[in-house]
């Protein structure tokens, strides 16, 4: 027999439906970014060769067990999706399962045959309603191979917040970055490739094995406009990330970026390092706002930029989704994913805080291309913002992140004098990057 719920004053009650009453609820229009949660596998492993590019399937449960003697968590949970890609594909459709609050569905990559420095990834969705957008990206760095065998590239990754139950439309758009013939570093496109096909959220457990695949052949060459194929990027490497209850060093207002070179090994020690004072852990020995010690960097420095986001509630999230190069300059493409509590009750973490993110960048050469020289000088560095408000955590609000619009505050409530638009919104962040001889 099944039942309804009426929740009034935070209380439910329960009426039993006569039999032929149930009906599935109507699919919402939700509009938005889904969060992406992505782990990238090595590059040594050994890959089936069944397996297709990408497989929508149930978001993998944790291992509950203890992990073998000699391993850590970490690399026991690793070790089991390592195994997983070694044997033909094994995966359970998503279906609805309110246990894990990280989602209910997964997206399995493995790139086509490549070196292994290549890189294959999944960069983002986007909701419409039933119709879900993914965007691959792949940066063939063009080196011979090495092995016998050509290596294919894997990665794992969830969305939130997760999705109904129903049917769904799905179009892939896979974005092949290469190598630019003359401007080094950078990287250009020359042309996309598409593929669309359906996939199903069920109520409960499926037989194995009846999940959607997209293969290399499923993917259509898509035209793209010359000025897009003129624009030149970096790949986004992504070398730390941090949170803070006090701002990040005396950055301006608290949030903004940073553009230099520091000790990436110093940090990364006492990052990963504890205090212990009388038995109990009060963290790491270097406070996280040491983020923004970045120093004027050397010709041969590593490059670093340090996106710092606004104080926030800590489940809001940050991205920086591409770097562009353009005017002379690095342009940080980022995704501020604002948490909003609907239901009105406080996060149960203790307080708002700070968000920081840490990207490495890359030397550009000077224009004179017989000389082959890196650029030296003052080089800006703009963040080039996206907000975009949604809910991931609470069943009842579970909301996409729907970017907020050039007139808007909020999504759905226009700026005004008495509520202006923040200046850093529509103009972005600025700083300056050094690099002497």
């Amino acid at each position: 027999m099944k039942t309804i719920g009426f929740v009034c004053f935070y209380s439910v009650m329960l009426i039993p439906l006569a039999a032929g009453q149930d009906k599935p609820p109507a699919p919402r229009r939700d509009l938005g970014y889904l969060d992406v949660n992505a782990t990238a596998l090595p590059s040594s492993i050994d890959v089936h060769a069944d397996w297709p590019l990408l497989a929508i399937a149930r978001y993998p449960e944790r291992e509950v067990r203890p992990p073998p003697h000699g391993q850590t968590p970490q690399e026991f949970e690793l070790s089991q999706k390592v195994g997983q890609f070694a044997k033909k594909p094994q995966l359970d459709p998503p279906f609805l399962n309110n246990r894990y609050s990280d989602g209910n569905l997964a997206f399995y990559l493995v790139g086509p045959p490549g070196h292994p420095d290549d890189r294959f990834e999944l960069a983002d969705v986007y909701r419409d309603g039933q119709k879900l957008t993914v965007t691959l990206e792949s940066w063939r760095t063009g080196k011979p191979l090495t092995k016998t065998a050509p290596t294919r590239l894997v990665q794992t990754a969830s969305i939130q917040p997760r999705l109904e139950r129903g049917e769904y439309d799905l179009t892939v758009i896979w974005r092949p970055f290469i190598p630019h013939p003359t401007q080094t570093p950078f990287w250009h496109l020359e042309n996309e490739r598409r593929a669309t096909a359906k996939f199903t959220v069920y109520d409960g457990p499926q037989p194995m094995g009846n999940v959607t695949t997209l293969k290399l052949a499923d993917f259509q060459p898509f035209e793209i406009p010359k000025a897009e194929t003129a624009r030149l990027w970096l790949p986004v490497s992504k070398v730390g990330k941090e949170r803070s209850k006090i701002g990040f060093g005396d950055r301006e207002k608290g949030f903004g970026v940073a553009a230099g070179t520091f000790d990436l090994d110093a940090w990364k020690r006492n990052v990963s390092s504890r205090t212990v004072v009388n038995g109990k852990i009060l963290g790491p020995s270097m406070p996280a706002h040491t983020l923004a010690s970045i120093q004027p960097a050397k010709l041969g420095d590593p490059l670093y930029a340090t996106v710092f986001s606004p104080r926030g509630d800590p489940l809001n999230s940050l991205r920086v989704t591409a770097i562009e190069w353009k005017d002379r300059g690095f342009i940080l493409h980022t995704r501020l994913f604002r948490h909003r509590q609907g239901s009105g009750i406080r996060s149960a973490y203790s307080g708002p805080e700070y968000k920081a993110l840490l990207v490495r960048l890359t030397n550009p050469e000077a224009d004179t291309q017989a000389s082959r020289r890196p650029m030296t000088g003052k080089i800006p560095v703009t963040v080039a913002w996206t907000v975009a408000v949604g809910n991931r955590s609470q069943s009842a609000y579970l909301a996409a992140f729907r970017p907020i619009e050039k007139n808007e505050v909020v999504p759905g409530r226009e700026a005004t004098p008495e509520h202006p638009r923040p200046e850093w919104m529509d103009k972005g962040s600025h700083t300056v990057l050094t690099i002497r001889h």
